[in-house]
């Protein structure tokens, strides 16, 4: 029962991250699993959860619907950008999602500098090129899914995979600010 195996994880696993509104559980040295918090203490239908008709909880309850869903809907070539969702299963009405394990950016590499600054730094002189077309297709990304710029550039919120550390990745995707109010009745399963 998958209902079961959310409760386990939350008592037995390492938890190395903790949101708003999701857990993040180490699996194995290369898989995280990101449970939203509401299910901490107790597994119900959304409609159950106290002001699920208030948007701020909604965004709260669907970030996980929002990551899978831009997961989904990312155009193939951007997805370099984005912390890969390698499974998922529902419970209740929101998905469970296994993801990368990767590591912080800000504290694995101790990045220096105002937000945009720090990865400029870290791509450094000799891969300007590689920092344009990120910034770019960045811009891209934040312009399709409603991404805020300050947000997604923050060091907090890049990953870099433990054996290849040359190429950042977003590691939290599924706060939609802008986006989340016109797209969260289709994300929402039925």
């Amino acid at each position: 029962m998958k209902e079961k195996w959310v409760k386990d994880t939350i008592n037995n696993k390492e938890l190395i991250g903790k949101g708003a509104s999701r857990l993040v559980y180490a699996i194995d040295e290369e898989t995280v699993v990101k449970i939203p918090r509401v299910y901490e203490k107790n597994i119900k239908p959304l409609n159950q959860y106290k002001d699920y008709n208030n948007s701020k909880c909604k965004i709260k309850l669907l970030q996980n619907v929002a990551e899978l869903w831009v997961w989904e809907n990312c155009p193939s070539e951007l997805r370099y950008l984005l912390c890969p969702v390698h499974r998922w299963f529902f419970v209740k009405d929101l998905p469970i999602l296994f993801m990368s394990r990767l590591l912080v950016a800000r504290n694995e590499l101790k990045l220096k500098g105002k937000n945009k600054d720090k990865i400029k730094n870290y791509y450094g002189k000799g891969r300007k090129d590689d920092f344009k077309k990120l910034i770019k297709d960045s811009r891209e990304l934040f312009r399709l899914f409603g991404f805020t710029e300050h947000e997604m550039f923050s060091p907090k919120n890049w990953g870099v995979e433990n054996n290849n550390k040359c190429d950042l990745k977003y590691l939290d995707y599924g706060y939609m600010k802008n986006s989340i109010k016109n797209i969260w009745p289709s994300m929402v399963r039925s």
